[in-house]
């Protein structure tokens, strides 16, 4: 079997490219294995987001558990990182953080 793959257009970066004080937040995820934290706020620069979440999947984040953690990384604010929960948990911390970012 053959897979033939084609680059995409950046999704992100096109939603982002017009955007104005009055357009939606426009937000990322990045997952990185390595340097995670300066190879999120490059991607947070070179697409226009108004924040990223960084996932640093380990043995116990991420891939086949019910549990991560990540950090928060928005523009002019410190970088808040949400401690291991749920992933539940995890997704109602990120909403409330965007929530107050509105």
């Amino acid at each position: 079997m053959e897979l033939s793959l084609k680059p995409t257009t950046d999704i992100l970066k096109e939603i982002s490219k017009n955007k104005t004080s009055k357009s939606p937040k426009v937000i990322g995820f990045a997952l990185e294995t390595d340097n995670g934290m300066a190879n999120a706020k490059k991607k947070l620069k070179d697409k226009n987001l108004d924040a990223i979440i960084l996932n640093q999947p380990s043995d116990k984040t991420a891939f086949e558990t019910d549990t991560n953690e990540v950090t928060l990384i928005a523009r002019k604010q410190e970088p808040i990182h949400i401690p291991l929960s749920t992933k539940r948990e995890i997704s109602v911390r990120i909403l409330d953080i965007i929530a107050g970012m509105l």
